[in-house]
């Protein structure tokens, strides 16, 4: 009787490497959207380190050299894959260029700070768990970490004294332009709306969704894009409802419009 052939696995050089916090936190934000889950996430995101994809070669001195794996996104933006760990890797087809599987190192998030110091390199930030959770990590936030800088939501209470929803007097330019770059990559988000929210003294800018389904990770992916551009902001992120349509938005141009993205 023939001996039976072991599954091949990708090579991990180092100690195999899991993430229970940051997959927990990710599963958290699915099911509510709150400043408490965003905000667990992204020090788990911190906190964590994840297996990266690079093809190795052996130069003649004898150095191992690692060039890391790209992923193209269809409007032409690149991203650093990453994985929370070898099972999620496993699920993702990736081969070198002779055809053979990659080699996966154990990297943080900060360590691909120096990639970025480049500004012509066309990289727009890091994907995690690609073709699953695809969470996107703006080149941004990869260098808040690197400089012990974590963005985090204003946790106070909501809904004290009335609330009131205005168009913001002073625009955050650079926040807009992040977050419709954001729903640029995601087919499922039809429009967006911000406003400024004033509640009990406090204000956030508030971004409504319209979407073709109510999958929360879209909340997450705009409120880590609108961070990554000014985290000095406070940030709300919610699907649009009548009530908000009626009294909130009325007339109100969207930020971004999929119709005029066709």
């Amino acid at each position: 009787m023939g001996k039976k052939k072991k599954k091949k696995t990708n090579k991990v050089q180092g100690t195999s490497i899991s993430n229970p916090a940051v997959k927990q936190a990710m599963a958290n934000l699915k099911e509510s959207s709150s400043p408490a889950n965003q905000n667990a996430l992204t020090i788990s995101l911190a906190k964590g380190k994840f297996l990266a994809p690079c093809a190795t070669k052996i130069d003649e001195n004898g150095n191992t050299n690692a060039t890391f794996f790209l992923l193209n996104t269809e409007d032409g933006k690149a991203l650093f894959p990453i994985f929370t760990d070898q099972m999620e890797a496993n699920n993702f087809a990736y081969k070198q260029e002779d055809g053979s599987d990659p080699t996966f190192i154990i990297r943080t998030i900060k360590d691909y700070a120096e990639l970025f110091d480049d500004p012509n390199n066309p990289v727009s930030g890091l994907v995690l768990n690609p073709g699953k959770d695809s969470l996107i990590i703006a080149k941004e936030m990869v260098q808040q970490f690197k400089d012990g800088r974590i963005p985090l939501l204003n946790e106070a209470p909501r809904e004290v004294g009335p609330t009131r929803y205005v168009e913001p007097a002073v625009y955050p330019t650079r926040m807009a332009n992040s977050v419709y770059d954001y729903c640029a990559t995601q087919p499922e988000i039809s429009r967006v709306w911000l406003k400024e929210k004033f509640s009990g003294g406090d204000n956030a800018i508030s971004f409504f969704v319209e979407a073709d389904g109510k999958d929360r990770k879209l909340l997450a992916g705009i409120s880590q894009a609108a961070l990554a551009a000014q985290p000095e902001l406070n940030v709300e992120v919610d699907f649009i409802t009548d009530k908000i349509m009626k009294e909130v938005i009325e007339d109100a141009v969207a930020l971004y419009d999929r119709v005029l993205e066709l």
